[in-house]
């Protein structure tokens, strides 16, 4: 009589993604593989593997739709007067630092109260930080708006 023996077997493997069409229809992967083949499932001894590499070539497919930014939804009469608001505040700003500038000599030094000025000077530093991320969100949005063409 003939002894019957099991067998287990085991495998792995990758789809490495090579080159891909821009509409995505079509692809070229590679496909490396190692199986692994047991004779005697009780016993460690490995009966024999397989190393196998292969190259495959999709197409056919669908194209995949690009998604579409929503628009926006357009500025609210509250955003428009907040904005309005905004930027008469940096007119009015940089009307009253240029006041503080005479023939490129620093005439606001005469008119503050010397008790103050550490506290003024305090303040200004703070601004200036404050105007640097204003000034740089800024220069984003017009880039931003230069690109779309807005």
């Amino acid at each position: 009589m003939k002894e019957i023996t099991a067998g287990v077997e085991t495998e792995v493997g990758l789809m490495i993604k090579l080159w891909e069409s821009t509409e995505k229809t079509s692809k070229l992967s590679l496909r490396p593989e190692l199986k692994l083949r047991w004779s005697d499932p009780g016993s460690a001894n490995l009966s024999d593997f397989f190393y196998m590499l292969g190259v495959q070539y999709s197409f056919g497919g669908s194209p995949v739709a690009l998604p579409v930014a929503a628009e926006p939804p357009p500025p609210s009469d509250e955003d428009r007067r907040l904005a309005s608001g905004f930027e008469a505040s940096v007119e009015r700003i940089a009307l009253m630092l240029r006041s503080g500038i005479h023939d490129n000599q620093i005439v606001a030094i005469r008119k503050t109260n010397p008790d103050r000025a550490a506290h003024l000077a305090d303040l200004l530093g703070l601004m200036a930080k404050d105007l640097r991320r204003i000034e740089v969100a800024l220069r984003e949005m017009a880039v931003q708006a230069s690109f779309l063409g807005v």
